[in-house]
């Protein structure tokens, strides 16, 4: 059998392995009825929970934000309070971020397809709204102009989340291919890149990105297309590759407007080129040749993100305001300027790419670089793979400094911006156990071994969205069984530290219980009354029991499948609920 109907035979399991892994659980965490109990989609419309989309601010920024968090706030004191959180729980999921996809859509109607919020590319929001299109006239789902249909049948409304979470899915099935055809280069064996394919699905932030509707995945896997056409373009030096080298680079950038690190590739590759040319005589050119070449493919990059993103251009010369508005509401991102912890920046930072790239990436990958970066003869045997490691490099090398820097006291989701750097760290790891001498004698155990290191970290984040999405035992239920316990006892308010949404606090019906939005530090002022209860989610959960100087005893709530810590999820989250002593008489666990 020749090598390219093996690779093909082997990229086709690689496949299937894909599908099962980022498909399989992506109904996690979808809306549902029971935050507002009998209330129907007409009564909270008409009571002030309808959603107009505002043209003048960016489509996720917040169009009623709490701006004074120094004291403790009634969340739903009024009918218009309530209806705003009913509709959040009826079409919201569990991930804090999926539903501005959708508010860019909606909002495109009244506004001539412009999606009014840029961080998210057109390459991420066209598509997801053709899929949707597309869907609906199979049938798989119900697309209706009609609001209160989606308020009294919250769960049509959730397919629109699976939809968006297939597209980010089949994002992950081209990266699976990607990271193939890059690891080639490092070994004739196809042992080799099969590996870092496998280990690329099982990959902790990989299986979280596939399940989640957000473009950070499919982000990561045009930079890494990026990254292979640079390669072809510096063993070929053809114009073509140049030029689709730039086109890819435009792409991930109109994909998500974070990938923009990845136009440090253009110039990288051509310096390699232009240094391999000086080596090899037949093809000898000159310097500014090359730099009309980069010129060229920066161009194109250009054009592409303006191609796939056209408002952008268009408001700088029309309506900068709105441009602005949406630099303004990414500046404003929790993931971003956030902190939920003191844990400093350097030591955050290893933690989330540990989580996200696992053993093999965090451990492994992280001693292989500084082992293959000093070795010189692996640079003197490996022209090929020395050319990924200088053309992947830079750009990994980029979206890790940018992360360490933000890391300080961020949460677990925050994990999620290093990506790129977490696949090029498993690369590392793969390469340098592949280049040990024992590995010659025993590929096949050691191969294994890597894609099962992998998927033990990886597994626990797939097994807590299929537990989410179809276990009774999953945490936000178990916590809503515990609230409903604890109004029996007495306890009438809940004390938050976000305004309620699926994500936050499970479902509770509004009508009865009194929310109360604590103060940003946590602290509440001198005089005012303790809430019965406190609710929120926490990447790790704390030794329950009495905690001192509080009426309150502490009780956490965790997955029962993830064997590991996967901070980087908002599937099957743990809680932590604190309850007043007399109210909390069942011992904590």
């Amino acid at each position: 059998m020749s090598d390219r109907r093996r690779a093909r035979l082997i990229l086709a399991g690689l496949m299937l392995l894909g599908v099962v892994v980022f498909f399989v659980g992506d109904d996690w965490g979808l809306p549902k009825r029971g935050a507002g109990g009998p209330w129907s989609g007409a009564e909270i419309a008409a009571a002030g929970g309808a959603w107009r989309p505002d043209p003048h601010i960016a489509a996720d920024a917040d169009a009623n934000p709490v701006t004074d968090r120094s004291r403790p706030i009634v969340l739903n004191e009024t009918d218009a309070q309530r209806a705003e959180i009913i509709r959040r729980y009826r079409l919201f999921s569990a991930q804090p971020d999926e539903m501005v996809t959708f508010k860019a859509l909606a909002g495109m109607k009244a506004n001539g397809f412009d999606p009014r919020m840029y961080q998210y590319g057109g390459l991420w929001i066209y598509p997801v709204g053709a899929m949707l299109k597309v869907a609906g006239a199979c049938g798989l789902v119900t697309v209706r102009p009609d609001f209160g249909y989606y308020l009294d049948h919250p769960e049509e409304f959730g397919r629109f989340y699976v939809v968006a979470r297939v597209y980010s899915g089949l994002w992950g099935l081209v990266g699976v291919w990607g990271v193939f055809a890059l690891v080639r280069r490092f070994s004739e064996r196809l042992t080799v890149p099969a590996t870092a394919a496998a280990c690329f699905i099982l990959l902790p932030v990989v299986v979280n990105a596939a399940h989640e509707a957000k473009p950070h995945l499919a982000g990561a896997v045009l930079m890494i297309l990026s990254v292979l056409a640079g390669v072809k373009y510096v063993e070929t030096g053809g114009r073509k590759w140049a030029v689709v080298t730039g086109a890819l680079c435009g792409a991930a950038v109109g994909m998500v407007l974070s990938a923009v690190v990845i136009l440090v590739l253009i110039p990288v590759m051509d310096v390699v080129q232009w240094r391999v040319g000086r080596k090899d005589k037949g093809r000898q050119e000159c310097l500014p040749h090359h730099v009309r070449r980069a010129v060229v493919a920066t161009g194109v990059a250009v054009l592409m993100y303006c191609v796939t993103n056209p408002y952008v251009p268009i408001n700088l010369v029309k309506d900068r305001a709105v441009v602005m508005a949406n630099l303004g509401a990414l500046s404003q991102a929790k993931a971003i300027v956030g902190r939920e912890s003191e844990i400093g920046a350097v030591a955050n930072a290893r933690r989330l790419i540990v989580d996200g790239a696992s053993i093999v990436g965090g451990v492994i990958g992280v001693t292989g670089l500084l082992v293959l970066l000093f070795n010189q003869d692996w640079w003197r045997e490996n022209g090929r793979g020395r050319v990924v490691v200088m053309l992947l490099g830079a750009p990994a090398g980029l979206v890790l400094v940018q992360f360490v820097m933000l890391a300080g006291g961020k949460g677990g989701e925050f994990g999620r911006f290093a990506i790129l750097p977490d696949v090029a760290l498993m690369i590392s790891g793969v390469v340098l156990v592949t280049s040990l001498k024992a590995v010659r004698d025993w590929p096949g155990p050691v191969m294994a071994s890597l894609v099962m290191l992998t998927g033990f970290q990886g597994g626990a984040y797939w097994a807590g969205f299929v537990e989410d999405a179809r276990g009774a035992e999953a945490t936000r239920r178990v916590v809503a069984r515990r609230l409903d316990e604890l109004w029996g006892r007495g306890a009438r308010t809940i004390g938050v530290r976000a305004e309620p949404a699926p994500y936050c606090l499970p479902a509770v019906d509004v009508t009865k219980w009194t929310l109360i939005l604590l103060p940003a530090d946590g602290e509440l002022p001198q005089g005012a009354e303790a809430p019965d209860v406190m609710v929120w989610p926490v990447d790790e959960l704390e030794r329950g029991g009495v905690v001192p100087g509080t009426p309150y005893a502490r009780r956490g709530y965790v997955g029962e499948w993830p064997w590991v810590k996967t901070r980087i999820s908002w599937a099957d989250k743990p809680f932590d609920v604190y309850a007043r002593r007399a109210l909390a008489e069942d011992s904590p666990r």
